[in-house]
């Protein structure tokens, strides 16, 4: 999971305050490799297949780009905007289930 932020935006600063403090991303992102990305031009072209800030963007387990995975909830100009911790957790959560952490346990 990238999260990618100019330092002087202002929605930038209250969404990594809200996920700050969030448990529930704290707890979801034992499934990541969580990734802050400031000042995307300087970036890889990787990070840039939206040009928007704040956005956060989903990677496979072996780095492809994730495009499925946006905020459902959002405006569908801006996919990959996330204006607060709540509709994170949301997609982390279907990017768990798509690539859960260990198989998933066979009922006896």
């Amino acid at each position: 999971m990238v999260v990618v932020f100019k330092g002087v935006c202002s929605s930038c600063n209250a969404l990594r305050q809200n996920v700050g403090s969030s448990e529930e991303i704290a707890r979801l992102a034992e499934g990541f490799v969580m990734v802050n990305v400031e000042d995307p031009e300087d970036s890889l072209p990787e990070l840039r297949p939206v040009t928007y800030v704040p956005r956060v963007l989903f990677f496979t387990p072996d780095g492809k780009f994730c495009e499925q995975f946006y905020n459902r909830l959002g405006n569908p100009k801006y996919k990959f905007f996330y204006p607060n911790a709540t509709s994170i957790a949301a997609t982390m959560k279907d990017v768990l289930e798509k690539y859960p952490i260990h198989p998933p346990v066979k009922q006896l």
